[in-house]
């Protein structure tokens, strides 16, 4: 919605009836909070349909590698213990994972954000 829609919170308004989930992430892919969206005004406009279903976190951290990344330690290099499917989509998509705290503090910070405007 961020790109595609003029307007997000008439886009969530005119799909009221069909709306079935709703996954969440900032512009920026992070977790809720961490980028520019409006979301005082999403939250509102959905409860303003009385959507009572599904609310989904969908953050997708990006993987810097650079010396410019912001997040210092982030990035797992080495993960431990992964399943055969794990490590394949690790290696077949050029990547790596994020360490586990970072994760946990993507989740908190999405958590923090939420439930404040949902409350």
């Amino acid at each position: 919605m961020n790109i595609e829609e003029i307007d997000m919170v008439e886009a969530i308004k005119s799909s009221k009836d069909r709306l079935v989930g709703f996954h969440v992430a900032d512009n920026n892919r992070m977790a809720p909070g961490m980028g520019h969206l409006p979301w005082i005004d999403i939250l509102d406009t959905l409860k303003s349909i009385h959507y009572d279903r599904v609310l989904s976190v969908e953050f997708c951290s990006a993987l810097d590698r650079t010396p410019a990344n912001p997040y210092p330690n982030s990035i797992d290099e080495h993960p431990k213990n992964l399943s055969p499917e794990q490590r394949k989509f690790l290696e077949d998509h050029g990547s790596s994972a994020v360490k586990e705290h970072f994760y946990h503090m993507l989740s908190e910070k999405s958590i923090h954000c939420l439930r404040e405007l949902l409350s």
